[in-house]
């Protein structure tokens, strides 16, 4: 592999020598890889496999789950946790927020400008809490 100056990112091979590659082979290999994957062992081209054929193996795949008990399960690998004190729930959820024009009363958004630097997820976080006070108070019922 030809060394190249300032060309991408340097790093270091498994022999110790140092490799840089061209941005322009970087891409042409990330689509080489993206077009094909590990099937049986082999390296396949998606375009090898019909979608019928790909449903078929993933409800194979499903029943072999389904047909599992618990105690198949190896979890040989994996640590039991008993303390989930330290867990955060919804830490990489992102919903899907849309961007809309929305009245508001002028003394309501330059309370919200003055004490909250990001004021629109300000006025997010009240309305999410509105509506878990309304869910609740209608579950109370």
């Amino acid at each position: 592999m030809s060394m190249v100056r300032n060309a991408g990112p340097r790093l270091d091979g498994p022999d110790g020598r140092s490799y840089s590659w061209r941005s322009r082979s970087m891409s042409q290999e990330a689509k080489k890889l993206s077009k094909s994957s590990l099937h049986e062992g082999r390296i396949v081209r998606s375009d090898e496999t019909t979608s019928e054929e790909r449903e078929r193996r993933i409800a194979e795949s499903l029943a072999r789950l389904d047909a599992m008990s618990d105690e198949d399960i190896d979890f040989s690998d994996i640590p039991e946790v008993r303390d989930f004190s330290s867990w955060e729930c919804g830490r990489f959820y992102r919903p899907v927020k849309d961007q809309v024009t929305l009245r508001l009363d002028r003394y309501v958004l330059e309370w919200f400008r003055e004490n909250h630097e990001q004021y629109q997820t300000a006025i997010n976080a009240a309305l999410i809490e509105h509506i878990r006070r309304a869910h609740a108070a209608k579950s109370d019922q």
